[in-house]
């Protein structure tokens, strides 16, 4: 082999292994932002699952009416979040 061979042959070694060590290094940051992608999915599906769990109470006065009048208020309740209300204790806070 000529020195010339030598040199291209060098050459063309060094260029393989650059590579190979560029695939691999990509790779891993590849998969490290893929890894930071399901965690940050997995937590905003937890979060979206416990919220709909939760109700979104809004509450007004009912008055009850005997011949026209005023006899009491009761409070009504009703939810506009994604969960029911029924059978849920609520506790009642009048100031």
């Amino acid at each position: 082999m000529e020195t010339k061979d030598i040199i291209t042959l060098s050459v063309s070694i060094l260029a393989l292994l650059g590579s190979i060590f560029t695939y691999f290094a990509h790779s891993k940051r590849l998969n490290k932002q893929q890894e930071q992608i399901n965690d940050f999915q997995l937590t905003r599906l937890q979060k979206e699952k416990e919220d709909s769990k939760k109700a979104d109470l809004v509450g007004s006065i009912i008055p009850s009416l005997s011949r026209g009048q005023v006899n009491s208020v009761e409070p009504g309740y009703y939810s506009l979040g994604m969960e029911d209300i029924p059978g849920r204790h609520i506790e009642k806070n009048l100031h």
